[in-house]
């Protein structure tokens, strides 16, 4: 009896800090977030431990068309680290035996959140990083990619023209 009720105990800790969900990705919002679909549910699921660039921010756009090119439409399975909330969770994002999360930060579509990211892999997912900056790939393309976190301190830029002219208009 006593058995029994450490491994109902042991079901019940263990499911409120991984959860498995398998759906169909039926939105990319970005190069870090997905809905999944199942039975008429949807779940936000945020990727953990990586960081895409902003939407409006340079390899913005290219990084959630990366992902939408592997996941869109497809039946994936996420798995939860952490809590889940209503409607939420953050975790990584597996398509068949190919980690998504991985796939982001191998290709240069995202940085590892190195404040964020505290499993024993994230240790595997920097090197993956420093590899993907030494070869180029996508956001390391760029002289001085910025990254999404610095980006959301400044918000987005305004840039005003060099040399712009002011007219002052005279009362009528």
């Amino acid at each position: 009896m006593i058995r029994i009720s450490f491994f109902c105990l042991a079901v019940v800790l263990l499911s409120s800090t991984c959860f498995a969900y398998s759906g169909v990705v039926v939105n990319v919002f970005d190069g870090d977030s997905i809905t999944l679909m199942n039975k008429g549910k949807k779940l936000r699921v945020t990727l953990y431990g990586i960081d895409a660039p902003e939407l409006k921010q340079e390899h913005g756009p290219e990084s959630r068309d990366f992902l939408a090119s592997f996941v869109n439409k497809e039946s994936v399975e996420a798995t939860s680290i952490g809590k889940v909330g209503k409607g939420k969770m953050t975790g990584t994002v597996m398509l068949g035996d190919d980690n998504i999360n991985e796939l982001m930060i191998l290709n240069g579509k995202a940085w590892v959140d190195r404040k964020g990211c505290r499993e024993e892999f994230c240790n595997t997912w920097i090197k993956m990083e420093e590899a993907a900056k030494a070869t180029r790939k996508g956001l390391w393309s760029s002289p001085a990619p910025e990254p999404p976190w610095e980006f959301q301190k400044h918000g987005p830029r305004k840039t005003i023209a060099p040399n712009k002219t002011h007219i002052k208009v005279a009362p009528r």
